[in-house]
This record gives structure tokens, sequence and C-alpha cells, in this order.
């Protein structure tokens, strides 16, 4: 297990390095200079010469990517153009907002799809089954923001139960602060959780089918009983793996959820960061979304490791 773990250890490194290299090289192509952005039109060469240098745009590509890269390694994510403040407090601010909102959605995508996904999959051909397919397909025929605009106008516009969008903070109460989450997690989670109970419906589907179920049922167990007792771990492996996944879309998903509900997260930095030039800023969020991405993977890795441990010997 632990050659497994350092193995996997060994490919998020080699990712970061990568990704880092590739997210430098695509800012550094597109148009425009932070400088006159931040001075404006009437800016003088002079002072743009001056700003320029006092944020280090006129060095080399290879020396700004080292010094960018070695910033980070020391925690030192270099100095916003546009707020001048440290990058590593905005997005310290910010993932307080968009790391809680991803994880809550994420409960909420478990709660949803596997006792649906259960109980299709039980009950597969059956009526029940057909209802959880249908409303499935609509969930996922359908835009998150589409869904997050119809919760405002239900619970917030006609019904006035919560606020149509904002985040007043945790310093409120953690039930405060989650209740005002609520509905972006909703909006986030509804159309995973219509993808993930599809995936639990066909690996449960394909394991009564197995022979070690059909042994189960010939000594006398019900069809529930035997998925419930023998066929749910095997079940769990596509889980797994979809599931580690859809964090990482609930992370990207959160930059057009943060916007329709207003919250200030990261998604919503982003958006700020790139009308306004700041590409250093802009590098450090996809930066992190590209870490918070590739750890998830590593952590789903380690999991479906110990749910099958054929995964942890090394191929041939």
């Amino acid at each position: 297990m632990a050659g497994f773990i350092l193995r996997r250890l060994g490919v998020l490194l080699l990712t970061l390095f990568i990704s880092s290299v590739i997210i430098f090289a695509l800012l550094e192509v597109i148009p425009g200079d932070p400088a006159l952005t931040m001075l404006g039109i009437n800016a003088t060469p002079e002072t743009l010469t001056a700003l320029r240098d006092e944020l280090g745009l006129n060095a080399n590509a290879l020396s700004r990517y080292l010094s960018w890269m070695g910033g980070m390694l020391t925690g030192d994510f270099g100095l916003s153009y546009t707020y001048r403040t440290p990058v590593v407090e905005l997005l310290a601010d910010r993932m307080a907002i968009t790391l809680p909102l991803a994880i809550y959605a994420l409960i909420f995508t478990v709660m949803i799809a596997l006792p649906f996904g259960f109980l299709a999959g039980a009950r597969a051909g059956k009526w029940g089954d057909r209802i959880i397919l249908f409303l499935s397909q609509i969930g996922i025929a359908l835009p998150n923001f589409w869904f997050a605009l119809l919760l405002i106008f239900i619970f917030a516009i006609q019904l006035g139960w919560v606020s149509a969008g904002g985040f007043s903070g945790w310093d409120k109460g953690l039930w405060h602060g989650l209740a005002e989450l609520t509905l972006p997690a909703i909006a986030l989670a509804i159309p995973q959780a219509t993808i993930l109970l599809r995936v639990l419906r066909s690996a449960l589907i394909d394991i009564t089918h197995q022979d070690y179920i059909r042994t189960a049922r010939a000594k006398g167990l019900s069809r529930d009983q035997a998925l419930w007792r023998h066929g749910w771990r095997n079940a769990l492996i596509p889980v797994v793996t979809i599931m580690g996944m859809q964090f990482s879309f609930l992370i990207a998903g959160a930059i057009i959820i943060e916007n329709v509900f207003t919250l200030p997260g990261l998604g919503r930095l982003m958006v700020q960061a790139i009308g306004q030039r700041d590409i250093i800023l802009v590098e450090a969020i996809i930066l992190m979304m590209v870490l918070i991405v590739i750890t998830v993977t590593f952590i789903t890795d380690v999991i479906y490791a110990l749910i099958d441990p054929r995964l942890r010997r090394p191929k041939s």
C-alpha cells in the first residue's frame, strides 16, 4: 500500500508541475497589458514603465515563471495587481466559501444518489425505477444555473424563506452560514446526483447477474438482502470513482453558481480577476483549483485501492 501511495504522489507532483507550465504559458499569450488596465489609457509611458518594473512584467518569461513557482513553493503567491493585497490572503478568504460549498454539495449529492440509486437498481424495470430514470434524465439535461434560478424564484422570491444571494460570513455561526449555502449547494448537487444514481443503478444491475448473488438468493435471501449484504461493496467501486470526479466538477461549477448567488467565493474572484487583467491572481486561482482536483483524485485512488486490493499491486 505504501508503494501505491508513493507512486500516486509522484503522479500528483508531476501533474502539478505540468499544469503550472501550461497555465503560465497560456496566460502569457493572452493579449492585453495589466499595467495599462490599472492606470488607464491616459497613463504616460514613464508611469507605465515604472509600474511594469514594480510588478515584474518587464522581466523575461522564464524569470517570471521561476519567480512565480519559487514563491508558490514558499507560500508566497505574490501581490494582486488590482487589490494590492497578498494573493494568499485573497485565496484563503474565498476558499472559506468555495470549499465548504463544494463539500456541502457533495453531501447533498450522496444523500440523493445513494438511496434512489439503490432503489432503482433493486427495482430495475419496475415503475419506481422508470420514474427515477425519467427524473434523473431531466436532472442531467438541465444545467445547474437553471436550477439555481428556479430555486431563487421559488424559495427567495415566491416564498421568501431565504435571501436571493450573498453571504454574510461564518462569524454569525455555522448553521447560519450553512443556511445561506443551502440553495447554491442544492443547485450544484442535483445534476451530479442524477449522474451518480444512474451509475449506482447500473452497477447494481450488473451485480445481480453475478454468481455469488445467485448463490445468496439460492440460500434464501431476498434480492434486496443479497444486494445489501454481498453486492454493495463491489457497487461502490464505480461510485467512488465518479464521486472523486464530481467533486472536481463541483469546484468548477461553483464559478457559475457563485455568480448566480453573488457568493464571494473563489469562482467569483476568478471572474473579477479575469475582467481586471490581474494575471498573477488568475494564475494562482487556476493552479489552486488544479491542486484541489488532483488532490481529490489522489484521495479517490487511495479509497479505490482500499476497496479493491488488486489495484495496490504494480503492473508488470
